[in-house]
């Protein structure tokens, strides 16, 4: 493979609350040739009767905002750094890579794999 490797959502998400009703819709626009939506996403979340009650903005790479109705800023988030030699693990997370440092007491209730 040449060139730079990257990833680009596009579309849209839905997910519910099957307790609350609560829905979160977030739309990530399709990528433009002078790149001002690149990496944009927004959206809402609307309570069981539909009213919105927060709205979201941000960029998936770097941040992302949810406002209330009255437009006071309630959850500002920052993606995190890169773990060093981010490159070498398929460029995840440190979440996900510690998935497989189990340690000798996880290993006493686990079963045994063919590894």
């Amino acid at each position: 493979m040449f060139g730079t490797k990257y990833l680009y959502f596009n579309g849209s998400l839905k997910v519910k609350n099957h307790t609350t009703g609560d829905v979160l819709k977030i739309k990530y626009p399709g990528m433009g040739w002078q790149g001002k939506k690149d990496f944009k996403a927004y959206g809402y979340i609307k309570n069981n009767k539909g009213e919105k009650k927060l709205t979201f903005e941000g960029k998936w790479n770097e941040y992302g905002s949810f406002i209330d109705t009255e437009g006071n800023l309630k959850i500002n988030e920052k993606v995190n750094e890169n773990m060093k030699d981010f490159e070498k693990y398929y460029y995840f997370c440190e979440e996900t890579v510690d998935l497989n440092n189990l340690t000798p007491k996880m290993l006493e209730y686990l079963p045994p794999t063919d590894s």
